[in-house]
């Protein structure tokens, strides 16, 4: 289907729905609830969101409802009222996108006009030189909400129940008993190819660097040799709690960076040039990058790299990764 007639289509039906909207609005705004909804596919971009929530509740003063794909996230939330599973109920994304308004708000890196806000840092791309770019993730996601984001003192929360702990501690005992840190060598490649720095470097990385690893991903995923393979093993909360738990994290730009936020636990980010260091970085967050960056950084590609080959991550040295981690952990010798 042709885009200008996808969105004459979805104008007619916003028209259409327009009585159903204003009810629902009447509704929302007497009983004080405001609804957010995420379509996306991306648990990063969901943990992100609890940081949002976090900072906004008090402010807004509304009860939360939220639709997600990502339930397991949200769980034991106090300041979420409610909680509804999208992957059960395909239909209501669409609804809820017909009636956005001032009551429902889809949270996701939509800006101004454009498809998402990496379309538009990246036509309106400068040289290097020139940028003072600050803006991070969560003022991305957090639309009209904006206004009450603190970047500085930003925050994801994750909360385990005392059952849970006990199950996931018995579980994971032998593992937990000792420290551990966690890999992960991919990142999610639909959304873009250029920010995974390359797996043979993350091997010779753990060759050299003789922790207890353990690696975290899709059961899909290439594994890593001399690591504790739990790829596919791992439910959603238990992942968070093995990060909860963990020493450290090496990862790339991905959902591990932004879970580990939720414990200030440290994470060593493996920083390609597909965006700029400010929108993915917290406190607890160690990037390694190039040095100097390449001049097209950020670029925002979602597509591969133009260039004859990926400067922005194949420059980036085993050694001196090793130097940068070791200078802010404690070795385990």
């Amino acid at each position: 289907m042709d885009l200008k007639f996808q969105k004459f289509f979805f104008q007619l039906l916003k028209l259409f729905f327009l009585p159903l909207k204003i009810l629902i609005a009447f509704y929302l705004k007497k009983n004080k609830i405001i609804i957010l909804f995420r379509r996306g596919n991306t648990l990063g971009d969901n943990v992100v969101i609890t940081g949002i929530i976090n900072q906004s509740v008090n402010k807004i003063d509304k009860k939360v409802v939220l639709f997600t794909k990502f339930q397991e996230v949200f769980y034991n939330n106090k300041k979420i009222y409610k909680i509804y599973n999208l992957k059960k109920k395909k239909i209501f994304p669409i609804i809820l996108k017909i009636v956005e308004g001032n009551y429902i708000h889809e949270m996701h890196l939509e800006f101004s006009n454009y498809n998402d806000i990496m379309d538009k840092l990246r036509i309106e791309n400068k040289p290097l030189q020139n940028r003072n770019e600050k803006i991070h993730i969560s003022q991305c996601i957090a639309g009209k909400f904006n206004q009450n984001i603190d970047v500085k003192n930003f925050k994801n929360e994750f909360f385990f129940t005392q059952d849970e702990k006990i199950i996931y501690e018995k579980k994971f005992e032998k593992l937990i008993s000792k420290k551990f840190s966690i890999i992960q060598p991919f990142s999610q490649s639909g959304f873009s190819k250029i920010r995974s720095w390359e797996f043979d470097k993350y091997q010779k990385l753990i060759d050299i660097y003789k922790l207890n690893w353990v690696q975290v991903g899709l059961k899909d995923e290439k594994h890593l040799s001399g690591v504790i393979n739990l790829l596919g093993k791992t439910s959603i909360r238990e992942l968070f709690f093995l990060v909860y738990k963990c020493n450290f994290i090496l990862s790339n730009d991905g959902s591990l960076n932004h879970i580990a936020n939720c414990f200030n636990k440290k994470s060593f980010v493996i920083m390609s040039g597909y965006t700029h260091e400010e929108f993915i970085k917290y406190d607890n967050t160690t990037l390694i990058s190039r040095v100097p960056q390449i001049e097209c950084a950020p670029c925002y590609l979602k597509t591969s790299c133009p260039k004859e080959r990926k400067f922005c991550t194949e420059d980036i040295k085993v050694e001196d990764v090793l130097k940068i981690i070791k200078k802010k952990i404690k070795s385990y010798d």
